[in-house]
């Protein structure tokens, strides 16, 4: 087992420790079936983009192996239309332009790295390197891999030029809004009548996530011990509560202090003045009045900063105690959490399931949840280039700088599931 890996399992160990704990929802507190919600992903936003740019609907075809193309944390470089796996000391490992596969050093010289390229410099993302950190944006790298592929074929060339790629891209991002952003400025739309992608979350629960009752009693025996327990998620109140009463039962809230909702993280700890909401159903954009303080009486809250959960926790306990946050994306909830306030942060990552016996049950489930991904790219959590071993640039930033890594929640707790 890696030793960096084996470190942070001694460590996650304990951090129950903490004050406070925070959680997001999507792929954390929820944990989906992957394989049928890239499917369904892919297939929504295609549709959308079908249905508004007049695309063929053999883009819909995939075949089970190119799926595997969908894997996280993949970067595309949009000038280039290049879809590209990155390594520690940001070398590429492998890159594609549509499914096809390119020589690195060809494309990129014989250091294989991109120098310009710095996410932990800045939340914003830079606009030439588009990150794909999710399990709702596993998909797009797959999209635009299909999209490309499809033009050139028209074309009848290897090579699109570079405006196309950003034509290609934005489209892809017009798909994703088209079903994953259920408000504007102007108002927050019911789930069930926009777009394709909540619809059949609603419609089938049980065919996109888990139950997450072992997770759930865990929660119960923190609070018990009187731990503040939280919530910060990007996600709206009307979704939030749709996948949290699945995974959690009707009475989920009762499980948890207080709760931001659209919480825009990173934006969310790393801005202090960003102003808190309390809920309001009857408002268009469900933000009731301006706060600056959490209330006893009022568990929900829109938007909001870091600040509110300190002053909250130095007003209960007198003192600030230490504060965790979890969630599944390694910057924007933990890197980026732990850089611009005190807390501590751990990412999910579920890919860890390769560092577990290749005969053990756990990995066995793991990998029937998971897309294979590895006749694309290979092993997700280190790679051989030129015949030195090096860790995925995402997971070596989680390795060096978090509090911990582990592959579900309930590793937490459940030292079994390590091997």
């Amino acid at each position: 087992m890696d030793k960096d890996f084996q470190g942070k399992q001694n460590i996650v160990q304990s951090v129950f420790n903490h004050q406070a704990i925070g959680f997001d929802v999507d792929h954390c507190l929820v944990r989906y079936k992957v394989k049928a919600l890239t499917k369904l992903c892919y297939n929504v936003i295609c549709q959308a983009i079908i249905d508004k740019y007049n695309y063929p609907a053999t883009i819909l075809d995939l075949t089970e192996g190119e799926y595997g193309f969908a894997l996280n944390y993949l970067v595309i470089h949009i000038d280039r239309g290049i879809i590209m796996r990155i390594a520690e000391n940001k070398e590429i490992v492998r890159c594609y332009r549509g499914f096809t596969e390119l020589d690195v050093e060809t494309e990129y010289g014989p250091t294989r790295v991109l120098p310009d390229f710095d996410p932990t410099s800045s939340i914003k993302q830079n606009p030439l390197y588009i990150v794909c950190s999710t399990y709702f944006e596993n998909v797009i790298p797959l999209i635009f891999a299909k999209l490309t592929q499809y033009k050139c074929e028209q074309l009848n060339t290897i090579q699109l030029e570079s405006n196309e790629y950003h034509v290609i891209f934005s489209q892809i991002i017009e798909g994703l809004k088209m079903n994953y952003q259920h408000f504007d400025q102007h108002k927050v739309f019911p789930i069930n009548q926009y777009g394709r992608f909540f619809k059949q979350i609603g419609e089938n629960p049980g065919l996109y996530m888990f139950k997450q009752n072992q997770f759930r009693t865990t929660l119960e025996n923190l609070k018990s011990q009187g731990k503040v327990l939280f919530i910060v998620t990007n996600s709206h109140v009307e979704f939030m509560n749709l996948t949290m009463t699945y995974s959690y039962g009707q009475d989920w809230i009762n499980l948890f202090d207080f709760i931001f909702v659209k919480g825009g993280k990173p934006e969310f700890f790393n801005n202090p003045y960003k102003p808190t909401f309390l809920l309001d159903i009857n408002q268009p954009l469900l933000k009731g009045q301006v706060v600056n303080q959490l209330y006893s009486n009022c568990k929900i809250y829109v938007e909001g900063n870091y600040t509110l959960v300190e002053q909250y926790l130095q007003q209960r306990f007198s003192s600030l105690g230490q504060i965790l946050y979890i969630g599944d994306h390694i910057m924007n909830d933990c890197y980026f959490t732990q850089k611009f306030t005190n807390w501590d942060g751990i990412a999910i990552v579920e890919e860890l399931f390769e560092q577990l016996k290749p005969d053990s049950q756990h990995r066995v489930e793991a990998e029937q949840n998971i897309i294979s991904y590895r006749s694309y790219w290979g092993n997700y959590l280190e790679s051989n280039v030129n015949n030195q071993m090096l860790k995925n640039y995402w997971y070596s930033i989680a390795c060096k700088e978090l509090k911990g890594v582990v592959r579900t929640l309930d590793c937490l707790q459940n030292q079994s599931l390590w091997s």
